[in-house]
């Protein structure tokens, strides 16, 4: 997803790693000048507060001090390059399950997994709520992405 995510917010992004510096180094008499420049350590997210509480680095980007609607127009833009159309969303509320049955690992009890897609299934014939129960890792990025920004409610198959 990374390379997705990239393309479709940043389309005119370079991203250069070590190999590409000792390249650059071994050219004489070149200048880089860019815009502007982000350098990562992904070691040093690693130990930060935010990657302990979530266990993702990218969450590290959240102790910056920035405004806390940074995200919103890099997630615009993943969305409208996906696909989705904010203006169709309509006002139920949607449910989506991302199942990690089939992974092999990190998965529910079969019949837990039962038990809430049933219970998931009930709030569709209750109330209306429109029910997803979906494996990511059979579905194209673009309707990954479109089904993720129509979600409101996220279940997550995240078994200990």
């Amino acid at each position: 997803m990374n390379q997705y995510v990239i393309r479709g917010v940043f389309p005119s992004l370079v991203m250069e790693f070590e190999q590409d510096w000792k390249a650059w180094a071994l050219l004489p008499h070149i200048t880089l000048l860019y815009d502007r420049v982000v350098f990562a350590d992904r070691a040093a997210a690693m130990r930060g507060n935010m990657e302990k509480q979530t266990q993702r680095i990218a969450a590290e980007a959240m102790e910056l001090g920035a405004s806390p609607h940074w995200w919103t127009t890099i997630r615009a833009a993943l969305t409208k390059f996906a696909g989705y159309n904010p203006d169709q969303q309509n006002q139920t509320p949607v449910i989506t399950y991302v199942s990690r049955q089939g992974w092999g690992r990190r998965m529910l009890r079969p019949a837990d997994h039962e038990k809430l897609v049933a219970a998931l299934y009930d709030l569709q014939m209750k109330y209306g709520y429109e029910v997803n129960i979906v494996s990511l890792d059979k579905m194209p990025r673009a309707e990954q992405i479109k089904l993720a920004a129509r979600t409101t409610v996220w279940s997550l198959n995240h078994a200990p």
